[in-house]
């Protein structure tokens, strides 16, 4: 029961914030940093964790260029990436600083 109520709760936030980006941007995001979501893991990224190497566990990739694209003019310190069955299926970004998190939040409010 506890897991059918986990499983409902994830893809009521999933929608939520699926709904949220389609109603700022007015579609959905076909991709995260140049990766189309459900598409395999590419030559630019490594793995950096998963529970085993079955392929319908998930996994978390992480981009293996030193200098990581700004996001609208904020520097980023790492990304992540999430795949399930070896599909994309989330992305993280991690930026360091204060001033850098205060810019990100503005830059993200702007847009809805």
């Amino acid at each position: 029961m506890k897991r059918a109520l986990l499983h409902v709760g994830v893809v009521a936030l999933l929608a939520f914030f699926i709904g949220f980006a389609t109603a700022a941007t007015g579609k959905a995001p076909t991709e995260f940093r140049g990766i189309k979501w459900g598409s395999h893991p590419t030559g630019a990224l490594k793995r950096i964790g998963g529970p085993s190497d079955d392929p319908e566990k998930l996994e978390t990739w992480a981009n293996r260029n030193k200098k990581l694209p700004d996001f609208s003019g904020i520097p980023v310190a790492e990304e992540g990436y999430s795949f399930a069955a070896g599909k994309l299926y989330g992305g993280q970004l991690y930026i360091d600083g204060d001033a850098n998190f205060t810019n990100a939040k503005s830059e993200l409010i702007s847009r809805v």
